[in-house]
């Protein structure tokens, strides 16, 4: 193997595992901390960000999207009402679009659908 051509190599391998952190620091795994401890999604960063999530009603600013869905009063739409969310303990639980992380039971966020 010629100098060039293992210089292209080490690069690639570098750039794949570059990807393969990110993409681990991505799902929690990375940020994941000591057992017992929890790591809760931050408001206003990556997926929280899009989906508006915040971790008190009270902190809401959307609006628009005040809405009573699917036969649920606005202001009853938490994470622990919402068919995405797993309970942990009294004030927080998993979210389906949050791998890895917590968010708070009186949260909310865009995404909240009624738990059947």
């Amino acid at each position: 193997m010629k100098r060039r051509q293992f210089l292209q190599v080490l690069v690639g391998v570098f750039a794949f595992l570059n990807l393969a952190q990110a993409e681990e620091k991505r799902r929690g795994g990375a940020t994941a901390a000591a057992p017992g401890v929890k790591v809760f999604v931050k408001p206003g960063e990556g997926m929280a960000a899009s989906v508006k999530y915040v971790e008190d009603i009270k902190d809401w600013k959307d609006a628009a999207l005040k809405i009573d869905r699917q036969g649920v009063k606005w202001g009853q739409q938490h994470c622990e009402s919402c068919a995405l969310y797993t309970k942990d303990d009294a004030t927080s639980g998993k979210c389906t679009l949050f791998s890895g992380q917590f968010v708070k039971a009186k949260g909310i966020c865009a995404s909240w659908s009624k738990k059947v």
